[in-house]
């Protein structure tokens, strides 16, 4: 089963792979601004950085091709995407029972 990274970051942004939300560093906004599909709780921006809080970091998918689809429908269904690899390596599993 394919593994793909959910967020792609550099000095300047910080975009969420699975929403395609992305932030800049620039002018300050409050409140704290999110990703639509709640992977990134918060993008804090200043003139000079960006940080972030993402919540999965790596994702197992069935297949690279349209895979954002699918991660879209399982956390419409489940919240959350079913099988997720953190940034520790740790892997969990959504209990759907």
């Amino acid at each position: 089963m394919p593994v793909v990274t959910t967020i792609f970051n550099d000095d300047k942004k910080v975009t969420c792979l699975i929403c395609n939300t992305s932030h800049t560093i620039g002018k300050r906004v409050f409140p704290l601004p999110k990703c639509k599909c709640g992977n990134i709780s918060f993008f804090d921006i200043t003139e000079s950085y960006i940080r972030y809080c993402f919540n999965w970091y790596k994702v197992f998918v069935t297949s690279k091709e349209n895979w954002q689809l699918e991660i879209l429908k399982q956390i419409s269904e489940n919240d959350k995407p079913s099988r997720v690899i953190d940034y520790d390596g740790q892997t969990y599993k959504l209990d759907l029972l």
